[in-house]
């Protein structure tokens, strides 16, 4: 039995993720590894601290410790199981979905996602042990300084002097509520933060999932630039005058920027099978190429780091600069753009070559249980001016249908009716 999904585990709090299932996962990385040391952060959700003293508990039933960071984005596991030597680092968070889910995403000592071979191991451990009788307890080791400290590491990575510029941000009522503000206010903006109240419900109405919120207040207020973050804050979706900034167009600004400033090693940018060919053809322009790894920032990590890339990531807002951290992190993505944005005076225009081809996707429930790939094939040579991407959702019990070409939709249709009968 595994476990794991695309980014960890992840699910219902209650109903398909438990206190027992952290108590497990504890127990597997102290089990795993003798006397472990784990670094632990959570995001805003009502189940985050039971989970994360479940997963504590887990731990010091093995004899290992832990080091609580409290509520910051996912990132700063990463950043803070290197800083104390840590064997593993826990990040309790759901992401982007629904306040009733919550997850584990887990980093080794390295800062990185655990490898599917690592998720194996823990799964299988975790299916053996018993989880007895347990009660979540008190974590006894806590970084009071982890808030301040992340916040200064982030805002020291880029060199930018924001001058007083008027920012909006949505912090989705999540972990990034406190160190946005700490962060941009280092870098002298005049920001001003919404949904940064931990006691209130995260993701619902705000936040990276729904940037139309921000970007009708910064239309309404005159405000040039803002940006929205998920519930771990590793996910950004930029605004410019109200308008969202597509996230592959966003990822050629990046590429673009560090390209002229000769600092795209290889001229190489690694995406994902679902990143829009428009990318690929804005890139080739300016002299790069695209990359493609299977959908995960994890998976992105690994093709960047066997690659030697130092920009990869997702349209969904997910970007990794290798040269300065192991996985996304919203707040520095945030930095990187407002740089550009003030030395170029505009993210659109500056991105305005990327022009996306036709796509066309769904999100299929109760999918027949067929050969995802046979189906592809054979729409395919129906279609064959169209790339077919089919998979299963790590996250969710749906097969995700990403179709691109000028016949997307009559594909898309040929796949539903393949996969709903």
């Amino acid at each position: 039995m595994n476990f794991f999904g695309t980014d960890g585990i992840r699910g219902t709090y209650g109903s398909t993720i438990f206190d027992r299932t952290a108590f497990l996962l504890g127990k597997s990385l102290a089990i795993s590894v003798d006397k472990a040391l784990v670094v632990v952060a959570r995001d805003t959700r009502q189940s985050g601290p039971s989970l994360a003293e479940s997963l504590a508990s887990g731990i010091y039933s093995e004899g290992g410790n832990v080091i609580d960071l409290g509520i910051l984005p996912t990132n700063a596991v990463s950043m803070f199981v290197r800083r104390y030597g840590a064997d593993f680092g826990v990040m309790v968070s759901a992401s982007h979905n629904p306040p009733c889910d919550n997850g584990l995403k887990v980093f080794d000592k390295y800062g990185i996602k655990i490898c599917p071979t690592v998720q194996k191991q823990l799964s299988a451990i975790m299916a053996k042990a018993k989880p007895r009788n347990f009660v979540p307890c008190q974590i006894d080791g806590r970084d009071n300084k982890a808030q301040q400290d992340y916040a200064r590491l982030i805002a020291s990575e880029v060199d930018v002097d924001l001058g007083g510029m008027p920012i909006y941000v949505d912090c989705a009522n999540g972990a990034g509520y406190e160190a946005a503000k700490k962060i941009f206010e280092a870098k002298n903006a005049n920001v001003t933060c919404f949904f940064d109240n931990p006691n209130q419900p995260i993701n619902v109405n705000c936040g990276a999932t729904h940037p139309h919120v921000l970007g009708q207040m910064c239309q309404r207020d005159g405000i040039r630039l803002g940006f929205c973050l998920d519930g771990d804050a590793d996910r950004l979706v930029a605004i410019e005058d109200g308008k969202v900034v597509d996230g592959n167009a966003l990822m050629f600004a990046l590429a673009k920027y560090l390209c002229q400033q000769q600092a795209l090693l290889g001229n190489v940018v690694v995406g994902t099978i679902v990143t829009n060919g428009g990318l690929q053809n804005a890139l080739q322009g300016i002299g790069c190429r695209l990359l493609r790894s299977k959908v995960g920032d994890a998976n992105v990590f690994a093709l960047m780091k066997q690659t030697g890339a130092v920009l990869g990531g997702e349209e969904s807002g997910h970007v990794i600069f290798g040269d300065k951290q192991t996985g996304s992190d919203a707040l520095l993505t945030a930095l990187v753009v407002s740089k550009i944005f003030v030395q170029t005076g505009s993210i659109l225009s500056y991105c305005s070559d990327y022009v996306p081809l036709p796509t066309a996707k769904d999100s299929i429930v109760d999918a027949a249980v067929v050969n995802l790939d046979a189906v592809a094939e054979r729409v395919g040579r129906l279609y064959p001016n169209c790339r077919i991407v089919l998979r299963q959702s790590g996250t969710e019990n749906v097969v995700r249908a990403y179709v691109e070409g000028d016949d997307c939709h009559k594909a898309l249709s040929e796949i539903q009716k393949s996969l709903k009968t």
